[in-house]
């Protein structure tokens, strides 16, 4: 297996004009070249996502880390999966 990683880490979302949330296609684009010898696509996220952990803001995160691998998913037929650190 040939992995690619995308790293993402305190994006730290506060609004629903973050801009960031409008650069999904730009962090997918990232990948692109590697994805031809690749056999899985890990979107890894780290640090922290919401500023303050309002339900909001992880609600704006949802919509920018589903088009990231929607447009990596265009581009490859292999799996994109995300890898989060979900702690309670």
């Amino acid at each position: 297996m040939t992995a690619v990683i995308l790293h993402l880490s305190d994006i730290h979302i506060k609004t629903s004009k973050d801009p960031i949330l409008k650069r999904g296609a730009d962090i997918a684009a990232t990948v692109f070249a590697s994805l031809p010898s690749s056999s899985h696509v890990f979107i890894v996220v780290s640090g922290d996502i919401a500023f303050s952990g309002d339900a909001r803001e992880y609600e704006y995160t949802k919509q920018l880390f589903k088009t990231i691998q929607e447009i990596i998913q265009r581009e490859t037929s292999c799996p994109v999966n995300f890898v989060l650190e979900v702690q309670s």
